[in-house]
C-alpha cells in the first residue's frame, strides 16, 4: 500500500552513494570504495548509520572528513587533525557564500 517494498536497504543506499556516484561520473575503480590503488576519500560519522534509528539517518553529521588522503575537515573529539581550512563552497554564485550554511545555525 505504501510502497515499503520498494524501499532500499542501508546496505544499498550506502553502495548507491558511494560506488554508484563513483560510476555515475565515471569515476569506478578510482574512488567509491575503500580499496588499494583508489582515492582515500572517507566520512567518520557521528553516530553509527547501521544502527540510528530512521528518523536519525538525516541529521547524522560528520565528524571527520578526508578527500584524497587528506583531513579536510574535522569536529568535535576530531578537531585536533582539522589543521587546514575548508575550501569556500561552490559554486562561486552560492549564496551560502555570503549567508553561510547550515554549520552556522544553532
Amino acid at each position: 500500500m505504501y510502497g515499503y517494498e520498494n524501499l532500499l536497504t542501508r546496505e544499498e543506499a550506502l553502495k548507491l552513494w558511494t560506488g554508484g556516484s563513483a560510476w555515475s561520473t565515471g569515476h569506478d575503480g578510482l574512488k567509491g570504495a575503500i580499496a588499494a590503488g583508489q582515492l582515500a576519500d572517507f566520512t567518520v560519522l557521528d553516530r553509527d548509520y547501521f544502527a540510528v534509528a530512521d528518523d536519525e539517518l538525516q541529521s547524522l553529521r560528520s565528524s571527520m572528513t578526508a578527500v584524497g588522503g587528506e583531513v579536510v575537515f574535522a569536529d568535535g573529539a576530531l578537531d585536533e587533525y582539522d589543521v587546514q581550512p575548508l575550501p569556500p563552497a561552490m559554486p562561486e554564485w552560492s549564496p551560502v557564500r555570503v549567508y553561510g550554511g547550515y554549520q552556522h545555525e544553532g
